[in-house]
């Protein structure tokens, strides 16, 4: 009796042939055990993360940039004191 021809899986599917008995798992299986496989890692809790909590300034470093600040304002308003006392000079001569 001849020998039917031998039927080549793909790759992904080719599995050990033996003589005697031939182990083929059925691409059913292979699905089923694929969806199994996606299900489970689907069932995993995704925890989320806590907001990270702001980080507050030091509060000397804002008393310092408010004292800058401050003295800006003070050096701009001495500014225009004086270009208005020249203006003013400037105007009655």
């Amino acid at each position: 009796m001849a020998r039917p021809a031998r039927y080549t899986l793909p790759a992904f599917f080719q599995l050990s042939l033996n003589i005697n008995s031939v182990h083929i798992m059925n691409k059913s299986h292979i699905l089923a055990a694929i969806i199994a496989a996606v299900a489970l890692a689907a069932c995993g809790k995704n925890e989320e993360m806590p907001a990270p909590a702001p980080v507050a300034a030091p509060t000397a470093v804002v008393d310092a940039v408010k004292d800058a600040a401050s003295a800006a304002t003070d050096a701009a308003t001495a500014a225009t004191s004086a270009a208005s006392a020249a203006t003013d000079a400037a105007a009655a001569t």
